[in-house]
């Protein structure tokens, strides 16, 4: 089941008003609550110290009503997933489709800006990144393929900026994967934009750039 659009920012809004657990909800409203309990509930135990139960709990509703919105646990683990990158990409406003970008740096910025807001969204990305090294994990081959069109799809950002646009782009993410996990674990200590400025500033100033085409008046 595709998860709804935005989920986490419907989702955490109904979960802190009063009343909730005593209204009924849609479908699409139950999808999105579950979502939003399975994302935290994984962010802060990790994949496997979360059980359905937990999560039907949490949401006031029982493992069979669940089981009708999400056939089993790596079922809604990807729904988590997947719903991460829809925020992610829609905030960040990266798409394929968009022609030349005249500033990426700005855009990167942006996205660094918005995951200082959302601890809970990054600590359930890092924490899964780093539990499904593991082949037999169910995140593992999503990880790897979201890998493979993450770099890509920041590459096209840096297209018609630098000579290796997929290099850099490498480097930027292996940057924010550091950063996350330095930020979460000492939050009281770290600032994520200030970890990211200076380690982008030297990515951007060494790699090799190209004259960007000329943008029409």
């Amino acid at each position: 089941m595709e998860p709804p659009q935005s989920v986490l920012g419907t989702a955490l809004d109904t979960a802190a008003r009063p009343g909730r657990r005593n209204r009924r909800f849609t479908p699409e409203e139950r999808s999105a609550d579950i979502i939003r309990a399975a994302t935290l509930l994984i962010a802060e135990r990790g994949y496997y110290g979360v059980t359905l139960r937990a999560v039907a709990t949490e949401c006031n509703m029982t493992v069979a009503g669940l089981l009708h919105y999400f056939k089993s646990k790596d079922d809604l683990l990807i729904a988590v997933l997947e719903n991460r990158d829809k925020v992610d990409l829609n905030n960040a406003r990266i798409s394929k489709a968009e022609g030349f970008v005249p500033n990426p740096r700005e855009r990167l910025d942006s996205l660094v800006k918005r995951n200082a807001r959302q601890p809970e969204l990054v600590r359930l990305y890092t924490v899964l990144n780093s539990e499904s090294m593991g082949s037999d994990h169910p995140a593992h081959a999503y990880f790897s393929a979201r890998y493979d069109y993450s770099i890509p799809l920041i590459a096209h950002l840096l297209t018609g900026h630098f000579d290796d646009p997929v290099r850099v782009a490498a480097q930027l993410i292996a940057i924010m994967d550091g950063i996350q996990m330095q930020w979460l674990r000492f939050p009281d200590r770290a600032d994520l934009f200030e970890l990211w400025t200076p380690l982008a500033d030297a990515v951007f100033r060494t790699a090799t750039t190209v004259d960007p085409p000329a943008q029409p008046d």
